[in-house]
């Protein structure tokens, strides 16, 4: 404020401000020294920028997402065999939700009495099942989840505990 004020040049900014009720919203500020004032004047001028904050969120948002379908579109055309085409979308996966890991299984039917891993792609470091032969128990948890997965048109997230599905074939 002091350096418009002695004759710099105009400023611009973003600042975050509180209401009564605690909400804070996004603003931009433009700080202007009045010329041929004396004592040394600055206009400022407080615009609440929340909506074009929001709708720039929103086209990220979107950019994001139209550019990991042309991801995962090219991952399942770069070849004709269907192990590699499903291995390539199971990276994709993997890097664009930026989980540990990712898996194809079968079947996702509640009512099976278990499941198993066909196939998979994991981070470093994280230990996988590595066993298409190995069968998970259908846990009531697991039932429950797959009955939402396929009773729903939306998307479904799932945080899964530390080792919850990291069991050793072995076993």
């Amino acid at each position: 404020l002091e350096r418009v004020a002695r004759g710099g040049l105009p400023e611009v900014f973003e600042w975050v401000h509180q209401r009564p009720d605690g909400d804070t919203f996004t603003t931009e500020v433009s700080l202007t020294r009045r010329t041929g004032e004396s004592p040394s004047q600055v206009l400022a001028i407080v615009r609440d920028i929340t909506d074009r904050k929001q709708a720039e969120a929103e086209r990220v948002s979107r950019l994001r997402f139209f550019e990991s379908m042309e991801r995962f579109h090219r991952a399942l055309s770069s070849t004709a065999d269907l192990d590699e085409m499903m291995g390539r979308a199971l990276e994709v996966i993997l890097e664009v939700f930026e989980c540990d890991r990712t898996w194809l299984i079968h079947p996702c039917d509640p009512r099976a009495d278990s499941w198993n891993v066909m196939m998979e792609r994991a981070r470093p470091g994280i230990q996988g099942v590595n066993d298409p032969e190995f069968r998970f128990e259908m846990t009531p948890d697991t039932r429950k989840f797959f009955g939402n997965v396929l009773n729903t048109e939306e998307p479904i997230s799932r945080a899964f505990e530390p080792g919850e599905f990291d069991a050793d074939p072995s076993d």
